[in-house]
C-alpha cells in the first residue's frame, strides 16, 4: 500500500524496449536505498524494482501497465514521481493508495474555480464489462 505522497522524483536514464515490456532506469534520492522486488509506485503505478546500482534503480513494465497508464510514454530526461511502499508500522501521511491501475482516463475539461481547479475525466469502457463511475474516483 502507498500513501499518494510523493517521497522523490527520479530522472529517467533510459528505457529500453524487451518485446511489449520497457525497462525503465531511473537516478534519485531513493534509488540506492532500494532492494531487487521492492515495490516502488512510479507515477503512482506499482512497479518491481529489478536492479540497483549505486543512485539507479531499474524497474520492469509490462504491456498491460504500459497500456493503462502514461508511463509508455516516457523518455530519457523525464522526471518522475516516487514512492515506497507504506511500511505496517509507519505513519499513514496521506491516503491508503493500491498502486495498482484499473484503467487510463483522459482529462477533458481543467476549469479554473477561484484559486482552485475542477478536472473533468473520461474512461473507455472495461472489456471485462465493470462499469467505472468518475464520481466514485
Amino acid at each position: 500500500m502507498f500513501t499518494g505522497i510523493i517521497e522523490a522524483i527520479g530522472e529517467i536514464q533510459g528505457v529500453e524496449k524487451e518485446g511489449a515490456n520497457r525497462h525503465i532506469t531511473i537516478t534519485s534520492s531513493i534509488s540506492g536505498e532500494l532492494a531487487i522486488n521492492q515495490s516502488v509506485a512510479h507515477n503512482g503505478a506499482c512497479l518491481s524494482v529489478t536492479n540497483v546500482e549505486g543512485n539507479t534503480h531499474t524497474v520492469t513494465a509490462i504491456n498491460e501497465t504500459l497500456q493503462k497508464t502514461s508511463l509508455g510514454h516516457l523518455e530519457k530526461g523525464n522526471k518522475i514521481n516516487l514512492e515506497r511502499a507504506m511500511p505496517a508500522n509507519g505513519r499513514f501521511d496521506g491516503h491508503m493508495v493500491q498502486g495498482h491501475v484499473d484503467t487510463l482516463g483522459k482529462c477533458e475539461q481543467i476549469e479554473d474555480q477561484d484559486k482552485s481547479r475542477l478536472f473533468t475525466f473520461s474512461f473507455e469502457p472495461r472489456s471485462d464489462g465493470i462499469v467505472i463511475d468518475p464520481n466514485d474516483c
